[in-house]
Order: structure tokens, then sequence, then C-alpha cells
């Protein structure tokens, strides 16, 4: 099932953003960069970010393993207008990239910000993490032509992907108060499809 992450989940969380992220993207660093982000950090992090409020993180939770995770909600700081929320990671277990549980996460995400109140979506993703920008453009994000470089030991560009939300599937108007999304998650469900990996935010901490 997809559900709300709690601070139990912080070391579970860790592990899966380290690992996804290296499988994903960790090849784009300086080497000596990559080398020092390490578990200890990763954990670090998530135990400050499970504790805001103005983000909301959802887990993929299976046979009581947490295999991916999404984290999303408002972004004051970004360049980017009130009514659009961010998405700002989103990252499964190498293992089970193709099972279908990155498109439940991410579905998940973008009602989730609707719920909120956002009628838009953004998100930020290295330029060469090919894989990742497919896997978005497949579920109707496009490139908003928006492009920069962060530090990773090198220069590494990034892109901004932007997204309409819609509408409440039910019919009706984004519920702001909805604060429990409950996916069942079919591991065979979307066989083959790419799963997203490399989203990673602007606003992201030091965890080396």
């Amino acid at each position: 099932m997809i559900r709300d992450a709690t601070p139990d989940d912080e070391l579970a969380i860790a592990k899966v953003h380290l690992e996804a992220g290296t499988a994903g993207y960790g090849h784009l660093f300086e080497a000596a960069y990559a080398a020092s982000l390490t578990p200890a950090g990763y954990s670090a992090m998530w135990r400050t970010r499970l504790a805001e409020r103005h983000r909301r993180t959802l887990v993929a939770d299976v046979e009581g393993e947490v295999r991916g995770f999404a984290r999303f909600g408002s972004a004051p700081n970004a360049p980017m207008p009130p009514e659009a929320g961010t998405l700002e990671y989103i990252y499964v277990l190498p293992r089970y990239w193709g099972s279908g549980l990155g498109a439940a996460l991410l579905a998940a995400a973008e009602e989730g910000l609707a719920a909120q109140g956002f009628t838009s979506a953004f998100l930020n993703v290295f330029e060469e993490s090919r894989r990742a920008k497919a896997f978005y453009e497949r579920h109707g994000w496009t490139h908003d032509r928006e492009r920069w470089q962060v530090d990773r030991g090198r220069p590494v560009t990034q892109v901004r992907y932007v997204k309409p939300l819609s509408w409440d599937r039910r019919g009706g108007q984004p519920d702001r108060q909805r604060c429990q999304i409950d996916h069942e998650v079919k591991a065979d469900r979307a066989r083959g499809r790419p799963i997203a990996n490399g989203v990673e935010s602007i606003h992201e901490m030091n965890v080396r």
C-alpha cells in the first residue's frame, strides 16, 4: 500500500534514497562527491524532513518493506506561482524498477498535491537522467525549458518539468483536508516500465 510516512520510516527512506540515487545518477557526480554521500547523512536529513509540515512524504510499503517514497508540497521559495506545488522526490529501490511502484507513487503524489489545492506541479531532474525524463513525459509532464547547473563536485545540469493537475477523480473539487491516500500496489501492474529516479530538489540538503 501507499501510506503516509512516519518517523519510524527514517532509516528505510534513507536507504531507498541513497541506493536509488546512486544507481540512477551517481555516475553524474564527481567521484569524491559521490563517495561522500553516506547512510548516516541521509538518515539525518530524513529525520529533519519528516518533522517538516510544509511537505508530505508517502511510502510504498509492500509486505512490511518500504520499497519507494515520494515527497511533495508547497515551495514558497521557488521561482514559481503560489498555485504550483512541487514534487520534490520520487525514488524506488533499484531491484523494484519496472514494478509499477513509481507510477503508483507519482499518481498518489499528484492526487495529494491537488488535494492540497494546487492547480499545477513542478519538479527538477538531472538533464542526463534519460530514464527519469522518459518516465515523467509518459505521465504527462513536460520540460518548460528552464535549466541551470548545480555543484556535485563538478557542474551538473538540472531541468524543470511541469504538469497541470486535474480535479479530484471522484468529480468534486480538491479536498484540502484530505490527509490519507491508500493505494493498493499491484507489483505486476506496469511490468517493464522504467521507474523514475534522479529527481533532485534545488533546495537539497548536504547529506555528506
